[in-house]
């Protein structure tokens, strides 16, 4: 059986025979509607990454809001590998993140731009929100 493998794939181009195409948005972005405004609600975001820092989706106001409008918004990022997500529902930003490291610092959580696939789960019931990734 013979097998061959691509040493210097061209760019965007990956896998054993360059036949993968890496997606990216670079400083472009992809728009949707926005979220419906729910005490509860399950978001799941399926990725992969090759940076360690950068948005991965942000779901809220694009242009300039007057000073009494709400700006309510949820941001999902990777900040060194790790996921954060932020998140404004009215009363300020809360923000979420996980560093990989458990309580006594034992690493629990590999880093997230290892250039593999990653599904992020994000969980909404009432005020409160929870955030893991694997």
């Amino acid at each position: 059986m013979f097998h061959c493998r691509c040493l210097d794939c061209p760019k965007g181009f990956d896998g054993p025979r360059c036949q993968m195409t890496s997606h990216s948005f670079f400083k472009g972005y992809a728009l949707y509607a926005a979220f419906e405004r729910c005490e509860e609600s399950h978001t799941s975001i399926e990725f992969i990454s090759k940076s360690p820092n950068g948005l991965i989706f942000y779901n809220g106001p694009v242009a300039d809001l007057g000073p009494n409008e709400p700006l309510d918004f949820i941001a999902l990022s990777l900040v060194d590998g790790y996921p954060e997500l932020q998140v404004n529902h009215g009363s300020g930003v809360m923000t979420l993140t996980l560093d990989g490291r458990d309580q006594r610092g034992q690493r629990y959580l590999q880093k997230l731009d290892d250039g593999q696939w990653h599904v992020i789960d994000i969980v909404r019931k009432g005020k409160v929100g929870r955030e893991w990734g694997c």
